[in-house]
């Protein structure tokens, strides 16, 4: 874990190297949910896509995290279809935009 004012260190813990990373993931996220919901508002989550899993997805809505879904999931690809056919994109520079889809 990390701060959120330039990614300080703050928490770590190794495990056995054969661990599975999605189990140890889903442990960590858990707990830290749990510590989430006593701590004040507003806080959000910021992870990679191993935060969406199956498990998790149903829990994420109450947490308040940004992270991306893995493109292994058919509607991912149907979701980037369909943004890039929208005109509702916010520039960032000639290169790159963003789109908030709800």
């Amino acid at each position: 874990m990390v701060s959120q004012d330039g990614g300080v260190p703050l928490l770590s813990t190794s495990w056995e190297g054969n661990t599975s990373d999605i189990t140890v993931f889903q442990e960590r996220a858990q707990a830290l949910m749990e510590t989430l919901k006593n701590s004040p508002s507003p806080r959000y989550l910021v992870a990679d896509c191993t935060l969406y899993h199956e498990d998790n997805a149903a829990h994420l809505p109450s947490l308040g995290c940004i992270t991306r879904i893995p493109q292994t999931l058919t509607i991912v690809s149907q979701v980037i279809r369909q943004a890039l056919t929208m005109d509702t994109w916010q520039r960032l520079d000639a290169q790159t935009g963003s789109q908030r889809l709800a």
